[in-house]
This record gives C-alpha cells, structure tokens and sequence, in this order.
C-alpha cells in the first residue's frame, strides 16, 4: 500500500500524504470535510498523492504506521508528508496542525514543504 503510493507520487513528481485515522473519530471526520474544501482539494489533486489509512481502534496498519515513525496511540489525525523522492518532510498531529501546513504550502508554493 505504502510502496505503491510512493511509487504514484515519485513518478508524478508529487508529494504524498499518509493520513492516519478512523471512522469512529470526529476530529478525523472533521479533517475529511476540511480537504473537501475547493481550495484544499484543488492543492491535493494538483501536488499530492493522498493516502488514508484506517487505523481502526489502533489495532490495524500499526506496522505501516510505526514505519513512518507514528504512534498513533498518540492520537489521530495524525499526517506524515513526504517528499517525491520519498523522505519524510513533516509529521503533524491533530486537524489544526495538518490544515495549517496544507495553509502555508498554499500560501508559499514554490517553497520546500517542511
């Protein structure tokens, strides 16, 4: 799953997000309506491969987590960006944090997203 999203975003020369979440999560929920927005979908279409991967009740894709350096036990949302080259640029937690990283690749988009 991990492998195959990489590869999309290496080949179309895009960033990846991996979003980690759940059905039962309200924030998570939240998050979902949020990149729903014209704008911030238009940035996901445009330079980014998205992958959400459910976490259930943290006992599934642990494994797929804990590679990208996640605890999800932490809390979710949680969001790990990547690079097209595949290095990981930026882990961020909880709604407010990924949509204001979202924000500031809008606002700055020929800089590198850190």
């Amino acid at each position: 799953m991990l492998d195959k999203a990489r590869g999309n975003a290496s080949m179309n020369h895009k960033f990846l997000m991996v979003e980690f979440g759940a059905g039962w999560c309200g924030d998570c929920l939240e998050l979902s309506k949020a990149l729903e927005t014209p704008l911030l979908r238009d940035l996901l279409e445009t330079r980014f491969v998205v992958l959400n991967v459910d976490v259930g009740q943290f006992n599934r894709n642990i494994d797929l987590a804990l590679s990208l350096g996640v605890d999800v036990n932490e809390g979710i949302p949680r969001a790990v960006f990547l690079g097209p080259g595949g290095d990981v640029l930026a882990r961020k937690l909880g709604t407010n944090q990924i949509l204001s990283y979202l924000q500031s690749v809008i606002e700055h988009p020929r800089a590198t997203i850190r």
